[in-house]
Parts: C-alpha cells; structure tokens; sequence
C-alpha cells in the first residue's frame, strides 16, 4: 500500500512538473524557452523512477490535458518535441548506452518526432514542407522584432533590424537542416547530463558515462573534407550540402572542445566562476568559440587529454 501511494505521489508530480515545464516553455517569452529546453527531463526521469506503464500513463494525462486546453496540434507539437525525446533519454539510461550513442538516440527520435508532426502540419495546411518551414521561420524572427519594439529601441535601429532579419531569413532557410540538427543535439546534450545528475542525487541508479572524456568518431574529419570540396564546386545545391555538413561538423568539434575544457577545469579544480566565465565566453566571443572548435578538430591528432594511452575499457564511444 506504502509503495502505491509512493508511485501514485510521483506519477502525480511528474504530470504537473512536465506541464508546467511545457506550459511555460510555450507562452512565457526569454525564461519560458529556457525552462521548454529541459523539458525532456521530468519525462526521462519519471520513466526511470516510476517505470515505463505510469511514465507512459503520465504522458497520456499531460497530452489529455495539453489537447483540451491548448488543442489536438499543440499535444502532438508535446509528442513530437518533447516526449520522445524524454523517452529516448530513459530508454538510454535503462540500455546503458554510451554518451555519444544515448545523445544521438535522443536526438534521433527527436528529430523523427519533429519531422512527422511538420509533415502533418505540410498536409492539413496543403502547402509544401519547406514552406511551412519558410513560414515559421518567419514568424519567429518577426516575433523577435516586435519583442525589441516593446522594449522601446529606436525606429531607425528596428527598421535596420528588420531589414537585417530579411538576410537573416535566407541564409536561415539554407542551414535550416544543420542548425536544426545541432540546435537538437545540444537539448540531448543538457537533458542526458542533468538527468546523470538527478539519478545520482536521488539514489537512483548511476548511469556510468563520463562527458568530459567524450570524443566523436575519427571518421567525422571525412565529412568535414567532403563539406569543404562541396563548397567548391559551381553548383548551388552541393553548396547548400557542403555549408549544410560543414556547420553539423563544427557544433560537434564544438562539443568536443568544450570537453577538453571541462576536462582540464576538473583535473585543475578550477573554481565556478572561472568555469562560468569560460563557457559564457565560448557563447559570447566568436575568437573563442573557433579556438574551441580547433581544439576539438585538432584533438584527433594531438590527443589533448591523453585518452588513447588509457585502456580501452576507459574510452567513451
């Protein structure tokens, strides 16, 4: 009877935490979009705590609720974005799955959702896909203008905005398909490592990973030779592929620099704030954001941390 109460206790707080998450990351500007980027995580960690029969209960009670308040596209917007990606992250921690391998399952599945709910939207609406998309991306940047009006910035400095978002729009639309993988990835990245944390704290389980020894396969250097010839060829779509691989190739020599960096921060012991000031740097200062990314292409040769002198048994696929 204990146990039953305990689960109904947190089948009831996973519902109300992953609606509150979403409800907020849907309707409440700048704090609202980074609370949605880890909504996945009560999602993965109910599955984990209460099991996949009440984790999949729970998502049925926040999709019910979600579809009768906000409506049918809205709840399947949930499924696509955000539950199979929290179901992704346990089914991960549950299978053991290396870091990178657990990233691009959730990642996967994600994209898939996103993919099949675009789709839908392509066919209910009777326009082509990279239309729907064109749209949307328009709408975002037009809402981004409107948000800088009411801050009250200067008529001349929004209509340069605007005329800016206009260029922005194209050059969007031309590596839609890349900023939309890395912009995934990197919500995997965030969610799989707090819900590391979370299991640990809450006595869980330990999902063995260790991020800051993490390194992306050899052969990506391939992809990232054959973006750079696609972008020499006179040929617009090769031109639109090879920027398109060229910038998945730079998020991941991102994310793999940034573990050199976390690496050295933890066997240095280096202090929170110099920790914080290093990343905002990263986010803020393009310079370091390229050296970053050089370290992580350059580390397939120099081996920054070591890591091919260790056993293999130590090494994170």
């Amino acid at each position: 009877m204990t146990l039953q109460r305990s689960v109904i206790s947190d089948l009831l707080r996973g519902i109300v935490l992953t609606l509150s998450f979403f409800l907020a990351g849907v309707t409440v500007p700048v704090l609202g979009l980074a609370v949605g980027l880890i909504t996945p995580l009560p999602i993965a960690y109910y599955f984990r705590k209460i099991g996949m029969r009440y984790g999949l209960l729970m998502l049925l009670t926040v999709v019910t609720i979600v579809g009768f308040t906000a409506g049918i596209r809205v709840g399947a917007f949930f499924l696509a974005e955000f539950a199979a990606m929290g179901i992704a992250l346990s089914e991960s921690v549950r299978m053991k799955l290396p870091l990178g391998k657990g990233v691009l399952l959730s990642t996967a599945a994600s994209i898939a959702g996103s993919a099949l709910f675009l789709l839908s939207i392509s066919s209910s609406l009777d326009k082509p896909l990279p239309q729907v998309i064109g749209d949307q991306v328009r709408e975002n940047l037009q809402v981004t203008v409107e948000a800088y009006k009411k801050v009250g910035l200067p008529d001349e400095q929004v209509e340069a905005l605007t005329e800016f978002t206009g260029r922005l729009e194209a050059i969007i639309l031309k590596v839609f398909p890349s900023l939309f993988f890395i912009g995934t990835l990197s919500v995997a990245i965030l969610n799989i490592l707090a819900l590391k944390g979370l299991l640990k704290k809450k006595g869980i389980e330990e999902y063995q990973v260790e991020p800051v020894t993490w390194r992306s396969p050899e052969l990506l250097v391939w992809v990232l030779i054959a973006g750079g010839m696609l972008l020499l060829l006179k040929n617009e779509w090769a031109w639109v592929i090879g920027l398109n691989l060229l910038v998945v190739c730079g998020g991941i020599y991102l994310f793999q620099g940034m573990a050199i960096m976390a690496f050295y921060f933890k066997k240095r012991q280096t202090p929170l704030f110099f920790k914080a000031l290093g990343y905002l740097l990263i986010v803020f200062q393009q310079i370091f954001t390229i050296m970053v990314i050089g370290f992580g292409l350059f580390d397939l040769w120099f081996d920054f941390r070591r890591l091919k002198t260790e056993k293999p048994s130590k090494k994170e696929a």
